[in-house]
């Protein structure tokens, strides 16, 4: 049986993550999300589970929140969902971003 370190595996998910933000660089630059909402995947992961970010820290207080941000910069999140999950999910999941009307 040969020996596998188990660190390849997150690095490898890690880098791919890395060259996942570097092809929506516009996306995430309109969307003014801060960069602990994307530092890795599952961190991208508990924001739009929760709509905010405590950067990790259980018990803190909510420190960004989706309602913080403007009306175009949601329609960028929400291009940047549609590009996450196409990235994903290779479906025609439609224009989540062309239904959502900002109020």
């Amino acid at each position: 049986m040969g020996y596998r370190r188990k660190g390849k595996k997150i690095h490898v998910e890690r880098v791919a993550w890395r060259q996942w933000l570097d092809s929506v660089h516009n996306l995430i630059a309109d969307s003014g999300l801060p960069e602990s909402v994307l530092i890795d995947e599952e961190a991208w992961s508990y924001f739009l589970d929760r709509g905010y970010s405590q950067a990790g820290y259980l018990g803190q207080e909510n420190w960004f929140d989706a309602t913080q941000l403007a009306p175009v910069q949601k329609v960028a999140v929400w291009k940047l969902i549609e590009r996450w999950v196409a990235d994903r999910q290779p479906v025609n999941v439609g224009s989540l971003a062309s239904t959502w009307e900002p109020k």
